[in-house]
């Protein structure tokens, strides 16, 4: 069964580690009454590409129609070694629009086996569009952690989370899942997501003009290829 959220605007704000107290602060005293709507919690992906890393360069370009393909899992520790059940995402982009589909994974794959092993157990639990993109996009290039913070507006229009501890492990020309050797070009810093609906949009237009930090264009998966790759 697929899970598919309708598309929303997607706004984000990067900053340091520095950042973190103003960011609470800002959220503590929103107009729009935010509160925390589940506990904090590690988010763990495994990102799929195309031998050409097609995806990563489609985001770079600024394409206005992409996808992205991920296997994401959460855990209560970033020190987790273990590929958990989950879901298999395919994140949306068209124009500034975003949206997600998802299948569920029941049967975790096993951290210690091959990578071939591993999408395959993926690959036999989902269907149609997902396992076409997963039959095209076969590399896993890279896992990444963070641990995220989920926060909604009392009149439920408005999410944000906010995400720290952003690590990055390389799977380029590993045979089995490297989850010890973390790299280290990825800066430390903080990350912003608000989300909420196009119809949304002209009224909220304001409710962002005193955050800490300012809205640019950011992406985990290609800051995640740029610190294993240098490119």
């Amino acid at each position: 069964m697929t899970d598919s959220e309708a598309p929303r605007i997607e706004l984000k704000f990067c900053g340091l580690e520095v950042d973190s107290v103003a960011v609470d602060r800002w959220i503590r005293n929103h107009p729009m009454e935010l509160t925390e709507a589940f506990e904090e919690r590690v988010v763990n992906n495994i990102y799929f590409d195309s031998h050409a890393l097609s995806s990563y360069h489609d985001n770079v370009a600024g394409q206005s129609a992409r996808e992205k393909l991920r296997y994401r899992w959460y855990t209560q520790s970033l020190h987790s070694r273990t590929i958990e059940a989950g879901q298999l995402e395919i994140k949306i982009k068209r124009n500034s629009f975003g949206t997600k589909k998802s299948q569920p994974v029941v049967r975790a794959p096993c951290a210690t086996r091959p990578w071939p092993s591993i999408i395959r157990t993926i690959h036999d639990q989902v269907t149609g569009d997902f396992r076409q993109l997963l039959d095209r996009m076969v590399v896993p290039v890279l896992i990444n952690k963070y641990t995220r913070r989920y926060y909604c507006s009392k009149d439920r229009r408005l999410r944000i989370t906010v995400d720290r501890n952003l690590g990055v492990w390389d799977q380029r020309y590993r045979r089995r899942p490297n989850l010890s050797r973390r790299a280290l070009l990825l800066p430390r810093g903080i990350v912003v997501e608000a989300k909420f609906s196009r119809e949304s949009l002209p009224s909220l237009t304001n409710e962002f003009l005193d955050a800490p930090l300012r809205v640019t264009r950011h992406s985990k998966y290609v800051n995640g290829v740029r610190a294993i790759t240098n490119y």
